[in-house]
């Protein structure tokens, strides 16, 4: 898919509308949607504890995602902090230097603040949208696959699910149905694989 023409102006952010193509896509396109609306992406090393920031510097946001996260949430902390930028653009403009995110780490006085705890939940949606999830789960398809596909994890894929009041089946991962014949290592079948 080729890189969407976006209006360069100061300190901007995407429209809802406007992450729609990087969304339907499984898994979500986080880091693309993030860079092509201009926002700097970077991977760095960060203090003890510190999963990501975000930071409004020469008229465009910048968001910081610790280098030394797996994967799965490297691209949380990402979306975290997007989430952070629609929410809360004007502080992060006002503010002077780094915001640090601890998503990871034990909160100090006992929880986040709402707007932080709004940006987890907003977060979450950006990288396991209701759309594609509940898709999955008409299909008869698990957490851990579903998990799987979004590169995330069952645990939070079943904490979307709740919030979109699908029931969670627990158990093991059904076996998915292979539509085409799988090549055999077996040089002496002689059928389709299933």
């Amino acid at each position: 898919m080729p890189a969407l023409k976006v209006r360069r102006s100061p300190y901007r952010i995407p429209k809802t509308e406007e992450m729609t193509p990087y969304i339907k896509d499984v898994p979500v396109r986080i880091y693309d949607l993030i860079q092509d609306f201009h926002i700097t992406l970077t991977f760095a090393e960060m203090d003890e504890g510190q999963s990501s920031a975000v930071a409004a510097k020469n008229k465009r946001f910048t968001i910081i995602v610790n280098q030394d996260l797996a994967e799965g949430p490297r691209r949380y902390a990402a979306a975290y902090e997007l989430a952070r930028l629609l929410l809360n653009r004007q502080v992060i403009i006002d503010h002077d230097g780094r915001l640090p995110s601890r998503l990871y780490a034990q909160p100090d006085n006992g929880g986040r603040n709402k707007v932080d705890h709004e940006a987890a939940k907003l977060g979450a949606s950006l990288l396991l949208p209701a759309a594609g999830i509940r898709r999955f789960h008409e299909a008869g398809i698990g957490p851990e696959e579903i998990g799987a596909a979004y590169l995330a994890t069952a645990a939070s894929v079943k904490v979307r699910m709740r919030q979109l009041s699908l029931p969670v089946k627990e158990g093991p991962p059904r076996k998915p149905r292979r539509s085409t014949p799988v090549p055999s290592d077996d040089p002496a079948a002689d059928g389709p694989q299933i």
